[in-house]
């Protein structure tokens, strides 16, 4: 699957759910295949913020246990 065809469909997933884990890992590696490593980051802060907001608990893992 191309790099934007992976973006799509992790972004299609997080519409419907917005922490599911496996898409957050297809959108953060992908965006690190493009060499797009700030939105990566990015990202991840912003989905451990949506992630505390609706569990009101921190999520546990960090950005580096997502790096392939």
């Amino acid at each position: 699957m191309d790099t934007k065809s992976k973006l799509l469909v992790a972004d299609s997933i997080l519409n419907l759910d917005s922490v599911n884990e496996d898409a957050m890992s297809i959108k953060i590696n992908t965006l690190l295949e493009i060499g797009d490593h700030k939105t990566a980051r990015n990202y991840f802060e912003y989905f451990k913020k949506e992630y505390y907001s609706l569990y009101s608990e921190e999520f546990k893992k960090s950005f580096k246990d997502f790096l392939n």
